[in-house]
C-alpha cells in the first residue's frame, strides 16, 4: 500500500520526497474516491504531530523486511 511506500522512503532517507508524494497521493485518492464512491474519503496520512506517526500501519511490511537486516 501507499503507506508502506511512504514509510520505506522515510526510513531510507528520502524525507524530502515523502511530503510531496503524500500530498499527491491524497489528491489522487480523493479524485478516485469521488468517481467510485461519492462522500467517502480517507487520506493516506493524517497531518499533525510528527511525519512518521502515520506510518504505523506499515508494521506488516516491516516484519518481512527485518530478516534482511
Amino acid at each position: 500500500m501507499a503507506v508502506d511506500l511512504l514509510w520505506a522512503m522515510a526510513k531510507l532517507g528520502f524525507d524530502d520526497y515523502v511530503e510531496p508524494l503524500t500530498v499527491f497521493l491524497n489528491g489522487y485518492r480523493e479524485s478516485e474516491t469521488e468517481h467510485t464512491n461519492p462522500g467517502r474519503h480517507e487520506p493516506f496520512l493524517r497531518r499533525g504531530g510528527s511525519g512518521s506517526g502515520g506510518g504505523g500501519g506499515g508494521g506488516g511490511g516491516g516484519s518481512s523486511s527485518s530478516s534482511m537486516a
